[in-house]
């Protein structure tokens, strides 16, 4: 697991703990404890943007503070999430795998945000998506 995959484990610990109140400021606490430089954008947005959609486990609305503006980072990670609760198969992909099945031949670049999601996943801290479409 890499140090973006780690954040994000990080930033869900620090919520739940109660150490801090928001995502965006959980991640950016996580992310200095596991970077010296500046991160980049795209795994913050896919970390945010999950939270925003309800899929993290035990963090809700009133943890976020700004919602993200339209963001195509959320749109792939919520995406990726709709994957791997169709079919399990696809957590045990590399994260590059992973970006690859789900842009379907698009050549955009992978910038880490299917490390933030395999990340919560394997750790169990994704709320399946069927879960919400039940409710």
């Amino acid at each position: 697991m890499n140090n973006y995959g780690k954040s994000a484990i990080r930033s869900v610990e620090l919520i739940h703990s109660g150490e801090v109140s928001y995502t965006e400021e959980a991640w950016e606490i996580a992310t200095r404890e596991f970077f010296t430089i500046k991160t980049k954008a795209c795994p913050r947005s896919a970390f945010l943007g999950l939270c925003e959609a309800g899929l993290i486990k035990d963090v809700y609305q009133t943890h976020i503070k700004q919602p993200l503006k339209a963001s195509t980072n959320k749109d792939h990670t919520v995406e990726a999430v709709k994957l791997l609760s169709e079919n399990e198969a696809y957590a045990s992909f590399k994260p590059l795998q992973l970006w690859r099945t789900l842009m379907n031949g698009n050549p955009k670049s992978h910038n880490f945000q299917m490390d933030v999601v395999l990340a919560l996943w394997k750790n169990d801290l994704i709320v399946p998506y069927k879960s919400l479409v039940a409710l």
